[in-house]
């Protein structure tokens, strides 16, 4: 789990949007599901090794907005909110958690510290 927080640490969260679609292999995406508009994927982070890393830059995502996060990696559906983390082959398929609790709350200490250090960084300048 170490090891998660620190892939956090060495890359950002933030979305930024990519043509094409969330076909691309090893690409954490996020969908976007905007009022009166079509669907849309945003990436969230290349060269992500594994589903569990991608769930983790969701979670970030949804600690920084304060909302639930819809992602996909690598035909997996995942699911943010602020009660879970969970992951499905389908958007209504039968969905397991990602993260023991536990887990989780590592993972937000560790994102929480890296949002801490960035607003800590913007105010003293």
């Amino acid at each position: 789990m170490k090891r998660l927080a620190i892939a956090l640490v060495l890359g950002s969260a933030a979305c930024s949007p990519v043509a094409g679609t969330a076909s691309a292999v090893d690409v954490c995406w996020r969908v976007s599901d905007p009022e009166g508009g079509a669907a849309r994927n945003e990436a969230v982070a290349v060269d992500i090794p594994n589903l569990e890393t991608c769930a983790a830059r969701l979670e970030a995502v949804r600690m920084m907005e304060g909302r639930p996060v819809t992602g996909l990696y690598n035909g997996h559906f995942i699911f943010v909110t602020e009660a879970s983390v969970l992951s499905a082959q389908t958007l209504d398929g039968t969905r397991f958690r990602v993260f023991e609790p536990e887990d989780r709350k590592e993972i937000q200490v560790g994102i929480q510290a890296l949002m801490d250090h960035e607003a800590a960084g913007k105010a003293g300048r």
